[in-house]
Protein backbone atom coordinates (compact mmCIF):
# COMPACT_ATOMS: atom_id res chain seq x y z
CA UNK A 1 0.00 0.00 0.00
CA UNK A 2 1.27 3.50 -0.98
CA UNK A 3 2.46 5.58 2.46
CA UNK A 4 0.95 8.47 2.62
CA UNK A 5 -0.60 10.70 5.73
CA UNK A 6 -4.12 9.44 6.20
CA UNK A 7 -6.67 10.76 9.15
CA UNK A 8 -8.19 7.97 11.78
CA UNK A 9 -11.44 8.31 10.06
CA UNK A 10 -9.81 6.52 6.99
CA UNK A 11 -7.94 4.39 9.68
CA UNK A 12 -11.21 3.54 10.77
CA UNK A 13 -12.31 2.47 7.13
CA UNK A 14 -9.40 0.62 6.35
CA UNK A 15 -9.47 -1.38 9.34
CA UNK A 16 -13.44 -1.96 9.56
CA UNK A 17 -13.97 -0.56 12.51
CA UNK A 18 -14.56 2.72 14.41
CA UNK A 19 -12.81 6.13 15.07
CA UNK A 20 -13.53 5.42 19.09
CA UNK A 21 -11.91 1.82 18.68
CA UNK A 22 -8.86 3.22 16.42
CA UNK A 23 -8.36 6.43 19.07
CA UNK A 24 -8.01 3.72 22.18
CA UNK A 25 -5.67 2.50 20.27
CA UNK A 26 -3.79 5.08 19.29
CA UNK A 27 -3.41 6.41 23.20
CA UNK A 28 -3.39 3.34 24.62
CA UNK A 29 -6.04 2.95 26.36
CA UNK A 30 -7.12 -0.53 26.42
CA UNK A 31 -10.64 -2.40 25.94
CA UNK A 32 -9.99 -3.56 22.25
CA UNK A 33 -10.02 -7.25 20.87
CA UNK A 34 -6.65 -8.40 20.02
CA UNK A 35 -7.00 -9.17 16.12
CA UNK A 36 -9.01 -5.69 16.28
CA UNK A 37 -5.76 -4.29 17.64
CA UNK A 38 -3.98 -6.05 15.22
CA UNK A 39 -5.72 -5.19 12.45
CA UNK A 40 -5.86 -1.40 13.16
CA UNK A 41 -1.81 -0.98 13.63
CA UNK A 42 -1.30 -3.14 10.72
CA UNK A 43 -3.05 -0.41 8.86
CA UNK A 44 -1.34 2.72 10.81
CA UNK A 45 1.73 0.61 9.49
CA UNK A 46 1.45 -0.25 5.65
CA UNK A 47 -0.24 3.82 5.32
CA UNK A 48 2.93 5.14 6.92
CA UNK A 49 0.82 6.64 9.79
CA UNK A 50 3.27 5.84 12.01
CA UNK A 51 5.98 8.39 10.46
CA UNK A 52 3.91 10.90 10.71
CA UNK A 53 2.72 12.69 13.86
CA UNK A 54 1.07 10.72 15.21
CA UNK A 55 3.59 8.26 16.38
CA UNK A 56 4.10 10.06 19.42
CA UNK A 57 0.77 9.45 20.27
CA UNK A 58 1.41 5.64 20.24
CA UNK A 59 4.46 5.50 22.42
CA UNK A 60 2.95 7.93 25.02
CA UNK A 61 1.03 6.36 28.34
CA UNK A 62 -1.10 9.61 28.83
CA UNK A 63 -2.82 12.45 27.42
CA UNK A 64 -0.98 15.54 26.42
CA UNK A 65 -2.26 18.58 29.08
CA UNK A 66 -2.60 21.99 27.31
CA UNK A 67 -4.04 24.76 30.03
CA UNK A 68 -5.85 27.88 28.54
CA UNK A 69 -5.81 31.00 30.91
CA UNK A 70 -8.23 33.25 29.10
CA UNK A 71 -9.50 36.63 30.21
CA UNK A 72 -13.56 35.99 29.61
CA UNK A 73 -14.81 37.71 32.54
CA UNK A 74 -16.51 40.69 31.88
CA UNK A 75 -14.75 40.97 28.39
CA UNK A 76 -17.05 39.34 25.64
CA UNK A 77 -14.04 39.74 22.55
CA UNK A 78 -12.71 36.66 25.02
CA UNK A 79 -15.77 34.82 24.77
CA UNK A 80 -15.09 34.98 20.82
CA UNK A 81 -11.26 33.72 21.22
CA UNK A 82 -12.46 30.60 23.48
CA UNK A 83 -15.36 29.94 20.93
CA UNK A 84 -12.15 29.83 18.30
CA UNK A 85 -10.00 27.24 21.05
CA UNK A 86 -13.39 24.83 21.56
CA UNK A 87 -13.59 24.72 17.75
CA UNK A 88 -9.81 23.72 18.04
CA UNK A 89 -10.56 21.34 20.54
CA UNK A 90 -13.30 19.70 18.08
CA UNK A 91 -10.66 19.65 15.19
CA UNK A 92 -7.94 17.52 17.33
CA UNK A 93 -10.28 15.63 19.73
CA UNK A 94 -8.86 12.57 18.08
CA UNK A 95 -5.49 13.06 19.02
CA UNK A 96 -5.23 12.41 22.90
CA UNK A 97 -4.80 16.39 24.15
CA UNK A 98 -6.79 17.22 27.19
CA UNK A 99 -7.51 20.92 27.83
CA UNK A 100 -7.78 22.50 30.98
CA UNK A 101 -9.74 25.94 30.76
CA UNK A 102 -9.30 28.77 33.54
CA UNK A 103 -11.71 31.52 33.07
CA UNK A 104 -10.09 34.89 34.61
CA UNK A 105 -10.66 38.59 34.23
CA UNK A 106 -8.31 40.13 32.62
CA UNK A 107 -7.52 43.24 34.66
CA UNK A 108 -8.11 41.64 37.22
CA UNK A 109 -4.62 40.06 38.64
CA UNK A 110 -5.68 37.65 41.13
CA UNK A 111 -8.15 35.77 39.21
CA UNK A 112 -4.73 35.12 37.09
CA UNK A 113 -2.61 34.00 39.73
CA UNK A 114 -5.71 31.52 41.07
CA UNK A 115 -5.86 30.24 37.76
CA UNK A 116 -1.85 29.86 37.96
CA UNK A 117 -2.08 28.30 41.15
CA UNK A 118 -5.09 25.40 40.16
CA UNK A 119 -2.91 24.40 37.17
CA UNK A 120 0.53 23.62 38.74
CA UNK A 121 -0.86 20.33 39.40
CA UNK A 122 -1.91 19.48 36.04
CA UNK A 123 1.08 18.44 34.97
CA UNK A 124 0.51 21.14 31.56
CA UNK A 125 3.12 20.01 28.93
CA UNK A 126 1.38 23.35 27.51
CA UNK A 127 -0.14 26.57 28.03
CA UNK A 128 -1.96 28.95 25.64
CA UNK A 129 -2.79 32.25 28.12
CA UNK A 130 -3.87 35.60 27.87
CA UNK A 131 -2.93 38.26 30.48
CA UNK A 132 -1.52 41.91 30.52
CA UNK A 133 2.04 41.94 30.00
CA UNK A 134 2.73 42.94 33.74
CA UNK A 135 6.16 41.89 35.24
CA UNK A 136 4.63 40.02 38.50
CA UNK A 137 1.78 38.63 36.04
CA UNK A 138 4.50 37.16 33.54
CA UNK A 139 6.62 36.01 37.06
CA UNK A 140 3.30 33.91 38.27
CA UNK A 141 2.50 32.67 34.62
CA UNK A 142 6.47 31.58 34.38
CA UNK A 143 6.03 29.20 37.19
CA UNK A 144 4.22 26.83 34.64
CA UNK A 145 7.44 25.93 33.12
CA UNK A 146 5.67 24.52 29.97
CA UNK A 147 6.37 25.80 25.77
CA UNK A 148 3.58 28.98 26.01
CA UNK A 149 1.04 30.95 22.91
CA UNK A 150 0.25 34.16 24.09
CA UNK A 151 -3.12 35.28 22.87
CA UNK A 152 -3.74 38.82 21.97
CA UNK A 153 -1.47 40.39 24.43
CA UNK A 154 2.37 39.69 23.25
CA UNK A 155 3.88 38.23 26.91
CA UNK A 156 7.15 38.77 27.78
CA UNK A 157 7.58 35.20 29.58
CA UNK A 158 10.12 32.16 29.45
CA UNK A 159 9.37 29.36 26.99
CA UNK A 160 6.91 31.39 24.88
CA UNK A 161 6.95 29.72 21.26
CA UNK A 162 4.26 32.14 19.81
CA UNK A 163 2.29 35.42 19.95
CA UNK A 164 -1.26 35.22 17.87
CA UNK A 165 -2.64 38.73 17.89
CA UNK A 166 -3.04 41.90 16.24
CA UNK A 167 -0.48 44.38 15.63
CA UNK A 168 -1.55 47.01 18.37
CA UNK A 169 1.17 49.53 16.83
CA UNK A 170 -0.24 49.35 13.14
CA UNK A 171 -3.95 49.46 14.67
CA UNK A 172 -3.58 52.59 16.12
CA UNK A 173 -1.82 54.30 12.65
CA UNK A 174 -4.26 53.15 10.52
CA UNK A 175 -7.30 55.17 13.05
CA UNK A 176 -4.59 57.95 12.73
CA UNK A 177 -4.80 57.38 8.80
CA UNK A 178 -8.43 57.76 8.74
CA UNK A 179 -8.73 60.60 10.89
CA UNK A 180 -5.59 62.29 8.74
CA UNK A 181 -7.88 62.01 5.15
CA UNK A 182 -11.26 63.00 7.12
CA UNK A 183 -9.76 66.38 9.19
CA UNK A 184 -7.28 67.14 6.39
CA UNK A 185 -5.33 70.46 7.60
CA UNK A 186 -8.88 71.18 10.66
CA UNK A 187 -7.41 71.79 14.09
CA UNK A 188 -8.90 69.15 16.12
CA UNK A 189 -9.05 67.18 19.28
CA UNK A 190 -9.45 63.40 19.54
CA UNK A 191 -10.67 61.68 22.86
CA UNK A 192 -9.03 58.37 23.38
CA UNK A 193 -11.16 55.54 25.69
CA UNK A 194 -9.14 52.40 26.29
CA UNK A 195 -9.14 49.62 29.14
CA UNK A 196 -6.45 50.33 31.00
CA UNK A 197 -2.83 51.53 30.54
CA UNK A 198 -1.69 48.46 32.16
CA UNK A 199 -2.53 46.64 28.85
CA UNK A 200 0.67 46.91 26.66
CA UNK A 201 -1.30 46.47 23.19
CA UNK A 202 -3.41 49.47 23.85
CA UNK A 203 -0.48 51.27 24.85
CA UNK A 204 1.12 50.44 21.46
CA UNK A 205 -2.38 51.56 19.87
CA UNK A 206 -2.22 54.59 21.89
CA UNK A 207 1.67 54.95 20.63
CA UNK A 208 0.64 54.16 16.69
CA UNK A 209 -2.09 57.02 16.54
CA UNK A 210 -0.11 59.61 18.26
CA UNK A 211 2.96 58.51 16.12
CA UNK A 212 0.74 58.64 12.82
CA UNK A 213 -1.74 61.58 13.18
CA UNK A 214 -1.05 64.77 11.99
CA UNK A 215 -0.21 67.94 13.50
CA UNK A 216 -3.13 69.52 12.90
CA UNK A 217 -4.75 66.57 15.11
CA UNK A 218 -4.11 66.61 18.61
CA UNK A 219 -5.02 63.48 21.32
CA UNK A 220 -6.08 65.37 24.25
CA UNK A 221 -8.48 63.30 26.15
CA UNK A 222 -7.04 59.64 27.74
CA UNK A 223 -9.48 57.67 29.50
CA UNK A 224 -9.59 54.05 30.99
CA UNK A 225 -12.72 52.34 31.36
CA UNK A 226 -10.93 48.75 32.84
CA UNK A 227 -13.15 46.98 30.15
CA UNK A 228 -16.07 47.87 31.82
CA UNK A 229 -18.54 48.96 29.63
CA UNK A 230 -20.71 51.22 32.38
CA UNK A 231 -17.46 53.22 33.01
CA UNK A 232 -17.09 53.26 29.62
CA UNK A 233 -20.99 54.98 29.39
CA UNK A 234 -20.37 57.56 31.77
CA UNK A 235 -16.81 58.64 30.01
CA UNK A 236 -18.99 59.10 26.69
CA UNK A 237 -21.94 60.61 28.70
CA UNK A 238 -19.84 63.31 29.82
CA UNK A 239 -17.67 63.57 26.72
CA UNK A 240 -21.23 64.17 25.01
CA UNK A 241 -22.23 67.10 27.62
CA UNK A 242 -19.00 68.97 27.53
CA UNK A 243 -18.26 68.77 23.49
CA UNK A 244 -14.85 69.30 24.06
CA UNK A 245 -13.79 66.78 21.21
CA UNK A 246 -14.39 65.92 17.46
CA UNK A 247 -13.94 62.62 17.74
CA UNK A 248 -13.91 59.51 19.96
CA UNK A 249 -11.27 56.55 19.55
CA UNK A 250 -12.09 53.44 21.57
CA UNK A 251 -8.51 51.26 21.53
CA UNK A 252 -9.97 48.71 24.10
CA UNK A 253 -12.73 47.12 25.66
CA UNK A 254 -16.09 48.63 26.80
CA UNK A 255 -16.63 50.00 23.49
CA UNK A 256 -20.38 48.33 23.83
CA UNK A 257 -21.29 50.87 26.56
CA UNK A 258 -19.72 53.78 24.70
CA UNK A 259 -21.83 53.16 21.76
CA UNK A 260 -25.29 52.92 23.77
CA UNK A 261 -24.26 56.16 24.91
CA UNK A 262 -23.79 57.52 21.71
CA UNK A 263 -26.33 55.75 20.51
CA UNK A 264 -29.16 57.27 23.37
CA UNK A 265 -28.35 60.57 22.77
CA UNK A 266 -28.48 60.08 18.30
CA UNK A 267 -24.88 61.55 18.32
CA UNK A 268 -23.34 60.97 15.36
CA UNK A 269 -21.10 63.92 14.39
CA UNK A 270 -17.95 62.95 16.95
CA UNK A 271 -16.55 61.05 14.38
CA UNK A 272 -16.42 57.52 16.46
CA UNK A 273 -13.56 54.88 15.31
CA UNK A 274 -13.50 51.45 17.20
CA UNK A 275 -11.30 48.62 17.24
CA UNK A 276 -12.85 44.88 17.13
CA UNK A 277 -15.75 43.63 15.78
CA UNK A 278 -18.69 42.97 18.30
CA UNK A 279 -22.82 43.20 17.43
CA UNK A 280 -22.93 46.86 18.62
CA UNK A 281 -19.60 47.84 16.39
CA UNK A 282 -21.62 46.14 13.33
CA UNK A 283 -24.41 47.81 14.27
CA UNK A 284 -22.91 51.26 14.69
CA UNK A 285 -21.31 50.58 11.02
CA UNK A 286 -24.91 50.44 9.81
CA UNK A 287 -26.15 53.22 11.41
CA UNK A 288 -23.15 55.68 10.96
CA UNK A 289 -23.11 56.13 14.47
CA UNK A 290 -19.21 54.46 13.45
CA UNK A 291 -17.06 55.40 10.61
CA UNK A 292 -14.24 52.73 11.10
CA UNK A 293 -13.43 49.92 13.02
CA UNK A 294 -10.02 48.20 12.94
CA UNK A 295 -10.56 44.88 13.81
CA UNK A 296 -8.68 41.41 14.19
CA UNK A 297 -10.18 38.47 14.31
CA UNK A 298 -11.09 36.94 17.75
CA UNK A 299 -11.99 33.22 17.14
CA UNK A 300 -9.24 33.10 14.27
CA UNK A 301 -6.96 33.96 17.53
CA UNK A 302 -8.45 30.97 19.20
CA UNK A 303 -8.65 28.00 16.72
CA UNK A 304 -5.07 29.42 15.66
CA UNK A 305 -3.64 28.95 19.54
CA UNK A 306 -4.92 25.47 19.36
CA UNK A 307 -3.63 24.17 15.84
CA UNK A 308 -0.17 25.66 16.46
CA UNK A 309 -0.10 24.05 20.36
CA UNK A 310 -0.96 20.56 18.13
CA UNK A 311 1.27 21.32 15.27
CA UNK A 312 4.25 22.54 18.22
CA UNK A 313 3.46 19.17 20.12
CA UNK A 314 2.72 16.77 18.12
CA UNK A 315 4.17 17.48 14.80
CA UNK A 316 7.00 18.97 15.96
CA UNK A 317 6.42 21.27 12.99
CA UNK A 318 8.28 25.21 13.11
CA UNK A 319 5.80 27.57 14.36
CA UNK A 320 5.74 31.55 13.25
CA UNK A 321 6.95 33.24 16.18
CA UNK A 322 4.25 36.11 15.45
CA UNK A 323 1.15 36.02 13.62
CA UNK A 324 -0.51 39.23 13.05
CA UNK A 325 -4.22 40.00 11.93
CA UNK A 326 -5.43 43.65 11.06
CA UNK A 327 -8.32 44.91 9.13
CA UNK A 328 -10.29 48.04 8.65
CA UNK A 329 -14.04 47.66 8.10
CA UNK A 330 -16.25 50.51 7.23
CA UNK A 331 -19.79 50.17 6.65
CA UNK A 332 -19.35 48.78 2.86
CA UNK A 333 -17.35 46.00 4.33
CA UNK A 334 -18.71 44.16 7.22
CA UNK A 335 -18.38 40.71 7.13
CA UNK A 336 -20.05 38.22 9.89
CA UNK A 337 -18.48 37.29 12.74
CA UNK A 338 -18.45 33.26 13.58
CA UNK A 339 -21.12 32.91 16.20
Amino acid sequence: MEKQKVTIKEIARLAQTSRGTVDRVINNRGKVKKDVEARIRKVIHDTGYEKSFIAKRLASKRNINIGVIIGTINNDFFNLVLHGIKNGILKYEDYGLTFIIKEVELLNFETIYKAVDELKSENLDFLIVTAPNNPKVCEKIDELECPKIAVNIDLDVNNKVCFIGCDYFNCGALAANIYNVLFRNEEKEIAVILGSLEHSGQIERLRGLRTVLNKNIKVTTIKENFDNDQISYDITKQLINTKKVDAVCYLGAGINGGLKALKETKHKDLNVITVDQSKEVVDGLKSGLVIATITQHAFSQGLKAVENAFNYLIKESNVKDKIYENNIYLKESIIPQHN
